[in-house]
């Protein structure tokens, strides 16, 4: 994975000192990416440290538009960097994965640019999570920055600059993973999995060798037609070797498909489904122990009871 370091940008700087001055930031020139936040920080006590995270996908922009702070950036490798911010025509750019503190004067404001709208799942807010090392084969052609620390990328896998994992992932052997892909925390892709543009992985999903995903339900070499549909695996969900999974579809949370099922339609929460057309079998829990059949109701094995009502599991 590509790590690009943080460094400083001078803003143009208009004027004179007779009637003063203006400085100016563009998205996609001095600021190396699209705006789709900016925040300020103001009255902090001198004695107060900020930031203390990293993000993992957010880039940043900081700029000391009065007084002085003082940024001090550490890169997943170890490298620490400090940036005096003194002047207001003069920014420090952070890029993912960058452990970063900031100290303020008595008087400053701090003005910041960033490449996202608050998330936070994009958030590192524990040091001994940043500090996790991202275990890449050599084999692997990773070009994406957004890899979350703790995960490790297995042999011949391929994953394009636009897809963000999380933490804790193991992304096995075989693997291709497109732009348009988002994977949470701790999810577990086994061999010969692809993900196209569209799909995302919620956190703990766990996806069977050689699933297969599709995002397109009318392709043509190509061609094509209209928006693309977007396919969600729910937190929790598992899907078993072999399955195919069409476009457009949603796994609810904690469902389990099985090994070589034909998902054509949406599943409910807590499914356990099977078949080509896949279709519901019986229902389980979080931990996938299948659920038994009393009468009218479902019950789990820590003795918890559902009834079914619109296709969906229900408590009692």
């Amino acid at each position: 994975m590509r790590y690009k370091s943080p460094y400083i940008i001078e803003f143009d700087k208009i004027g004179e000192s007779s009637i003063g001055y203006i400085s100016v930031a563009q998205a996609q020139e001095k600021i190396p990416f699209n705006i789709e936040r900016v925040f300020w920080t103001y009255y902090t006590p001198e004695s107060i440290v900020r930031g203390r995270h990293a993000h993992h996908r957010t880039e940043q922009v900081l700029v000391a538009v009065t007084a002085k702070t003082i940024l001090t950036t550490e890169s997943p490798n170890g490298k620490t960097e400090v940036f005096i911010l003194d002047t207001p025509n003069k920014g420090v750019y952070i890029p993912p994965h960058a452990w970063h503190t900031v100290q303020y004067s008595r008087t400053a404001v701090q003005l910041v640019f960033a490449s996202t709208k608050f998330d936070e799942k994009d958030y590192i807010r524990e040091y001994e999570q940043f500090k996790k090392p991202i275990i890449t084969h050599n084999s692997a052609e990773v070009k994406t920055q957004m890899v979350g620390a703790g995960t490790v990328i297995w042999q011949f896998a391929v994953i394009l600059e636009g897809a963000v994992i999380g933490q804790d992932c193991n992304i096995n052997c075989h693997t291709f993973i497109e732009n348009d892909v988002v994977i949470g925390n701790n999810v577990t892709l086994k061999c010969g999995v692809y993900l196209w543009n569209g799909i995302t992985l919620e956190d703990n999903v766990f996806v069977g060798p050689n699933t297969t995903f599709t995002n397109d339900k009318y392709p043509r070499s190509g061609v094509h037609l209209g928006p693309r549909l977007r396919t969600i695996v729910k937190s929790g969900a598992s899907i078993g070797a072999n399955a195919t999974i069409l476009a457009g579809t949603v796994i609810g949370s904690y469902a389990l498909i099985g090994a070589g099922a034909v998902v054509t339609r949406s599943v409910p929460g807590f499914a356990l489904v099977a078949g080509n057309p896949a279709s519901i079998i019986g229902w389980v829990d979080e931990k996938g122990n299948k659920m038994q059949l009393d009468g009218n109701t479902w019950v789990a094995i820590d003795g918890r009871r559902f009834k079914v009502e619109n296709n969906q599991l229900m408590p009692i």
